[in-house]
């Protein structure tokens, strides 16, 4: 009986040991998630340093406000961006965004990637999109485009913008 007790203490013993060496493997394996995130979001914040992001541009930002580029150029840039275009390439068709965001998940352990905006006219209020025309396109967090749309420009249909997903 006395050898039956102290067997049962050495398993009950190992199995704690070996379920302390999974939540300790776990938590790592979380924490190392947690840290390429954060890099990943501090290397889009750096690179995008050339970029104002949305509170510098509509601190900046006088109304009503409408871009030297028609909507109808506008319209022709949007229609060729093609998904999976690198940062560069959309830079080079677009130009420069009027602001840049990086995107983390909700729980801050992911890096979605990064978008770009750009108000061709604003007519009264920053957070009006339905009197605002604008473009919006996100990159996955390799720096490639995702997803693009465009609300109020002549001659291109809209969509909800997409919003990053955990």
């Amino acid at each position: 009986m006395k050898r039956l007790a102290v067997t049962g203490i050495v398993l009950v013993g190992a199995l704690l040991l070996v379920v302390a060496y999974w939540f300790l493997k776990w938590d790592a394996l979380e924490r190392a998630q947690v840290n390429r995130a954060a890099a990943a979001l501090r290397i889009c914040q750096i690179r995008y340093m050339k970029y104002p992001n949305y509170e510098q541009y509509h601190a900046k930002l006088k109304l009503p406000q409408v871009s030297a580029v028609s909507q109808q150029e506008w319209a022709k840039r949007f229609q060729h961006l093609k998904i999976g275009m690198a940062e560069e390439e959309v830079e080079r068709l677009m130009d420069e965004p009027d602001y840049a965001q990086c995107y983390m998940s909700k729980e801050g352990t992911r890096f979605r990637g990064s978008g770009w905006v750009y108000e061709v006219v604003v007519q009264e209020d920053g957070a009006n999109d339905k009197k605002n025309s604008l473009i919006h396109i996100l990159f996955d967090p390799d720096g490639k485009l995702k997803d693009k749309d465009a609300f109020n420009i002549e001659g291109v249909s809209s969509k909800p913008v997409p919003q990053p997903t955990n």
